[in-house]
């Protein structure tokens, strides 16, 4: 048995880390010299081998810069577990290697943007469906779509007919929903979801949801 999840840079052991070095472990009130810290604290320690990768990636994309040397020592330690002997110690093998792959992209642009790989913010307009998402450029945003749709209950005369309807369409929007959320969770994960592949598969799940209420 491996061990469980991806570890990523908001896996539980790096927030836990990270809010050691907060003020009263709230991370709203990280400072610079805060960042630093947990920072120095991470790589000198032995015992902190897994969170040293989360804590960088944590750090610049939350807007605290990070020295280009302490970067590529983190690039070294995301290379060091990516090898098999590694990642066959995960439950989720190729969840970690998608999570790593992901930081190190972003370790890899600040080292180009000052040592910081915060996003501006920005808004998403896809092709299909209505959908735009709006980023905050500080981990968060909102989805919005015309995916979910009103009951038609105009042309059904009995009661019967009109509960089915109205409970299908709930059904419906309940899929609308959790489609949203994760449309959301790629976006902020840093997924392309303006590339052709990443829309088709949004057109190819909503006909089969379509299909499969009919």
């Amino acid at each position: 048995m491996g061990q469980w999840g991806n570890e990523t840079y908001n896996g539980d052991s790096t927030m836990d880390f990270l809010q050691g070095h907060a003020v009263d472990g709230d991370l709203d009130s990280m400072t610079q010299k805060m960042a630093d810290a947990a920072i120095d604290a991470v790589f000198s320690s032995p015992e902190c081998q897994m969170e040293r990768l989360g804590v960088v990636a944590w750090c610049i994309t939350h807007g605290f810069k990070v020295t280009k040397y302490r970067l590529n020592k983190a690039l070294g330690y995301a290379n060091y577990e990516l090898i098999p002997e590694k990642l066959g110690k995960w439950q989720n093998m190729q969840g970690r290697k998608d999570a790593i792959v992901l930081e190190m992209n972003k370790i890899r642009y600040a080292l180009d943007n000052d040592g910081v790989a915060r996003e501006s913010a920005r808004t998403i307009t896809l092709p299909c469906f209505g959908i735009i998402v709006n980023l905050t450029g500080d981990g968060g945003g909102a989805i919005s779509s015309n995916l979910q749709e009103e009951p038609n209950t105009d042309d059904l005369q009995s009661f019967t007919e009109r509960d089915e309807e109205i409970k299908n369409t709930d059904l419906y929007n309940a899929g609308c929903d959790a489609l949203e959320s994760f449309i959301m969770a790629c976006a902020l994960s840093g997924v392309d979801i303006e590339s052709k592949s990443f829309v088709e598969a949004l057109e190819t799940t909503m006909n089969a949801m379509g299909n499969n209420m009919d």
